[in-house]
């Protein structure tokens, strides 16, 4: 069964894919994601911790400046970070712009809405500092 064929069942007629070198079921999958919810997204590509309870993300990530790898997702053909995301399907409401998801775990792969708060940038790095995950705070925070 083509690529086409597959979608056709799921999306009807007017679905249309590229193919990416051969590869069907990957461009299927990736097609059919656009019509799959966020939040089903986001518990389909995290793994429970027993111990932590962290949802660690396992799909793709971006690194920030500092090496640090933290979970992306796409939304509406946008790289949305993945526990911004997460907040915002329990909350309703995106997290104000000027506020950084701190993680209470310390677990930048976590995605759990219960351990993801709102801090200001200079509050986020003070608490780092205190728990030992940062060596350094800039005088002007």
């Amino acid at each position: 069964m083509g690529c086409l064929a597959v979608l056709r069942g799921v999306v009807g007629n007017g679905a249309r894919i590229q193919r990416r070198g051969g590869n069907c079921e990957r461009d299927a999958l990736v097609a059919l994601m656009k019509f799959v919810p966020v939040w089903e997204r986001l518990l389909n590509l995290s793994v429970v911790d027993p111990v932590s309870g962290c949802w660690v993300w396992i799909g793709a990530t971006v690194i920030n400046r500092r090496g640090d790898r933290y979970p992306a997702i796409k939304v509406n053909g946008k790289k949305k970070l993945a526990h911004r995301e997460s907040w915002k399907c329990v909350h309703g409401r995106e997290m104000p712009k000027r506020k950084q998801g701190a993680h209470a775990c310390d677990t930048t792969l976590c995605i759990n809405p219960d351990h993801i708060r709102g801090a200001t940038p200079g509050s986020n790095q003070r608490e780092a500092y205190r728990k030992g995950r940062k060596h350094f705070v800039s005088p002007n925070i």
